[in-house]
């Protein structure tokens, strides 16, 4: 399952459109709200290779892991079907308790392991990224791959 390294935090995940083949400027560029609502927490996981294969530094496995946090105040449609589904991975409740909530409604989950971020960028306001309505400040990543 893995242990949870530091603080666990909210934010609001938002992936990428591109809205020409070649961009010219920052108005090409669309964003999509994936979650309105999402918690997110570094942890610490069980290496991928087994140990003879595995280099030396694979005994510090890391993984973002993200949740949706479906008590948004927004409809989902799939909530019905949602509460008939499989139940949430047990990282979940240690999450939300970390957290101090008691009001989290599980949604979808995105796993991402930490050698497969290219990039990693903090700015101190969403305008700067032309994410309307955003006056908070984004944190970008691009991962491999993906």
């Amino acid at each position: 399952c893995g242990t949870l390294v530091g603080e666990p935090f909210t934010l609001r995940l938002y992936s990428l459109f591109v809205g020409s083949v070649r961009p010219k400027a920052k108005q090409d560029f669309t964003w999509k709200e994936e979650f309105v609502r999402c918690h997110a927490g570094l942890w610490r996981v069980a290496p991928e290779a087994p140990a003879h294969e595995a280099p030396l530094y694979a005994d510090y496995c890391y993984e973002l892991r993200i949740v949706e946090d479906r008590d948004d105040g927004r409809y989902h449609d799939d909530e019905a079907s949602a509460e008939d589904g499989a139940a949430a991975p047990p990282w979940v409740a240690d999450m939300a308790h970390k957290l101090g909530t008691t009001s989290m409604r599980p949604g979808s989950v995105v796993r991402i392991g930490l050698r497969s971020i290219a990039n990693l960028h903090y700015t101190s306001a969403g305008s700067l990224l032309n994410i309307e309505d955003s006056s908070s400040p984004p944190w970008r990543q691009r991962w491999r791959g993906v």
